[in-house]
């Protein structure tokens, strides 16, 4: 081999190695997923919700759109739409959402609700359907992963707060009831209960119910969220069947 061809040779192996490098990088940052690109498309399944009740003090918090199986619904925390009533849990007489940015209120009807479970299933009395989120499946979380929760926080509206899955799934006690959940290091406020958890693809992986400092004890970033297979387990055995 001349030195011709040596320089040659060189010269292709240089180009091919930097088209390679580009190649990956461009890559990597069109299959990069952008929050903001994934908040987008989920927001307009988001509801504010507030209950209101001659018996109760009123209660304000968060909801979602979901299909799962054959029907679609209206998911959010017992906490939210029920209230004790001489220590018998009732719903709330007005039961209404309202969607992202927009003015109209839908009336809501619960299906059916768990207060052990924290779970509520709604649907729309008159037409209000939207459009709706997919579960994801909450036993394959990781320790660390991205995700995210859509909620009406202190009634302000809805709004995004970020954050990782700081254990995928504990069980912890709450008010005498074991419950598994999903903890995050995610802040929530009054008014995100019933908010979606969501990962980078936009699934329901999880529903905000509470943090340490509704408790009574002053802690930061330990918040639990409801396993997506819990809910999906709650809609399959008490809606499925009667709908």
């Amino acid at each position: 081999m001349n030195k011709n061809e040596g320089a040659y040779t060189a010269i292709i192996a240089i180009l091919t190695v930097s088209l390679l490098i580009n190649f990956y990088f461009d890559f990597s940052d069109s299959d990069e997923i952008s929050l903001d690109k994934v908040a987008e498309g989920v927001i307009n399944s988001c509801l504010e919700i507030r209950c209101d009740d001659d018996r109760a003090s009123a209660s304000a918090g968060t909801g979602y759109v979901v299909k799962y199986g054959s029907g679609t619904y209206v998911i959010s925390n017992a906490h939210v739409v029920t209230f004790d009533n001489s220590g018998s849990y009732e719903s709330y007489g007005s039961i209404k959402a309202r969607y992202y940015n927009s003015s109209t209120e839908y009336p809501l009807s619960i299906i059916s609700f768990d207060t052990n479970l924290d779970i509520a299933v709604m649907t729309f009395e008159s037409e209000g359907f939207r459009e709706s989120l997919s579960f994801g499946d909450s036993n394959k979380l990781r320790y660390g992963q991205t995700v995210f929760t859509i909620g009406n926080a202190m009634g302000y509206g809805l709004s995004l707060t970020d954050g990782v899955v700081a254990v995928p799934l504990i069980n912890v006690e709450i008010s005498g009831t074991e419950r598994l959940v999903i903890q995050t290091n995610i802040n929530i406020n009054r008014g995100n209960s019933g908010g979606p958890l969501l990962d980078m693809n936009g699934n329901v992986v999880g529903m905000m119910s509470f943090r340490i400092g509704n408790l009574g004890v002053n802690v930061q970033g330990m918040s639990f969220a409801i396993p997506s297979n819990v809910i999906c387990e709650y809609i399959e055995t008490e809606i499925e069947s009667i709908i």
